[in-house]
């Protein structure tokens, strides 16, 4: 016997049971036979509501669901700027920014933090801003930041909500853009790409292996030997 077949045997069995307890039909049913229609028919829907209950965990996380008897530390807020202080070389790789300019920034922001409501206290602003620039400048996952700084993923979202929006505010001024009379008296400069009002060029070049500065600020591994890097404009 299939499972249809099994299902259906259930029913019918069910059916006989219930049937020498149930009640007469009342008068308005025509007669037995449809009485015990309606009756089996019934049954059959408190079978499928059975059936289609939710799997017994249906109110458990995902991850309660993935990782079983999962025993997680609570995070531990850490101080990631008084860390890459004392590294200022991937203090500027990370956040764009020298440790001196980014305590300016810090000092500019300080003055618009009564206006602005931000998530945990105990979170120093300086590590709220090196959060944002980080983000910003390398764009991680809201994860591996939540790791980095000891923070929720939530919290984490609700600070760089916060943050841009503060950092748009005070840095936006101190950007001036060229006039549109001033990016077209820029043009004509190359025949060849004649609405062309600014270029940028970034080129590596090949140089021998440093003897006395560190050789890791010089080699490239995506070209796979030491070189300087020129920008020009």
């Amino acid at each position: 016997m299939n499972e249809e077949e099994k299902t259906f045997a259930v029913l019918l069995l069910m059916y006989f049971c219930f049937k020498l307890m149930a009640c007469p039909p009342p008068p308005y049913i025509p007669d037995e036979q449809f009485f015990c229609i309606l009756l089996l028919f019934q049954m059959y829907q408190e079978h499928l509501g059975l059936v289609t209950m939710p799997l017994p965990f249906f109110n458990i996380r995902l991850r309660d669901r993935i990782l079983e008897q999962e025993n997680q530390e609570p995070l531990t807020t850490n101080n990631v700027y008084a860390t890459l202080c004392n590294r200022p070389y991937e203090f500027w790789i990370l956040s764009g920014e020298t440790v001196r300019s980014f305590d300016n920034l810090v000092i500019m922001i300080s003055q618009r933090i009564p206006q602005i409501r931000f998530g945990n206290s105990y979170v120093s602003l300086k590590n709220r801003v090196l959060l944002t620039l980080i983000w910003l400048r390398q764009y991680p996952t809201y994860t591996l930041l939540s790791l980095s700084f000891g923070l929720s993923v939530a919290n984490v979202g609700k600070l760089i909500n916060n943050m841009w929006v503060l950092l748009w505010e005070v840095c936006s001024p101190l950007v001036t853009w060229p006039s549109v009379q001033e990016w077209t008296a820029k043009q004509g400069h190359w025949r060849e790409m004649a609405n062309v009002v600014w270029s940028i060029d970034g080129t590596s070049h090949e140089i021998l292996v440093p003897i006395v500065e560190p050789q890791q600020e010089f080699y490239s591994g995506h070209r796979n030997y030491h070189c300087s890097h020129t920008q020009v404009r």
